[in-house]
């Protein structure tokens, strides 16, 4: 009897203590292509060689957008047609144009000039109906056979960007500072600290504050 009690509590110790650990969803680190884009809402405009998608942003900049960079136009059908910025122009107030693009996209019209950004496709053929409003993505830079990780596996500290590390065998955490370069909503580039089948916490069911290294977890 005192065997069998021992035993049961030796179980009950260890269900609670398994409950206690941190639960912890991972991924592994993969070899992929990363893009940074830019995706906002444009206007189907008929200019004298045919219909290209206008968006209005005046922090172009800011977000990367240059001439010759590859664009995706998605139409209301959902196919994706493909084609490029040729062109980054100022639209100043009081103008023809300034009155038929800027305020169907802005819901109003500014008394200060705005900048619009050009996108034609790259087949003349496709069925883009002028002043129909559609979503454009401009791809601003492509990372090719690169380390990659979620993006919500990368955690800050001040500067520095780190990772937890799994340890499958010992289901241990490490923590592993990195260098990250471009990075998505979905991925990021991992430029040193990590190799491609690394697994990394991409969520976890405590703040990342509660981690440390050597915590052991559990998987979500």
């Amino acid at each position: 009897m005192i065997l069998v009690a021992l035993v049961a509590g030796l179980v009950i110790w260890a269900r609670i203590t398994e409950a206690k650990k941190p639960g912890v969803s991972v991924s592994k680190a993969t070899v992929e292509t990363v893009e940074r884009s830019y995706s906002d809402t444009a206007l189907i405009v008929l200019e004298p060689k045919g219909p290209v998608a206008v968006l209005i942003d005046n922090d172009y900049d800011v977000h990367y957008l240059a001439k010759n960079l590859p664009a995706v136009i998605e139409t209301a059908a959902g196919a994706e047609v493909t084609g490029k910025v040729t062109e980054i122009r100022e639209e100043k107030p009081g103008t023809d144009t300034f009155a038929a693009i800027v305020a169907p996209l802005l819901g109003e019209i500014p008394e200060v000039p705005v900048y619009a950004v050009l996108i034609t496709p790259d087949a003349t053929d496709q069925i883009l109906t002028p002043g129909e409003k559609l979503t454009v993505r401009v791809i601003t830079e492509t990372a090719e056979n690169a380390v990659a990780v979620p993006t919500s596996a990368v955690l800050q500290d001040g500067a520095q960007p780190y990772v937890w590390i799994y340890h499958s065998f010992t289901k241990k955490l490490t923590r592993q500072d990195i260098a990250v370069g471009i990075a998505s909503e979905e991925k990021t580039q991992v430029l040193r600290g990590l190799e491609k089948g690394d697994w990394v916490v991409s969520g976890a069911s405590v703040p990342a504050s509660e981690l440390h290294d050597g915590v052991r977890v559990k998987m979500k």
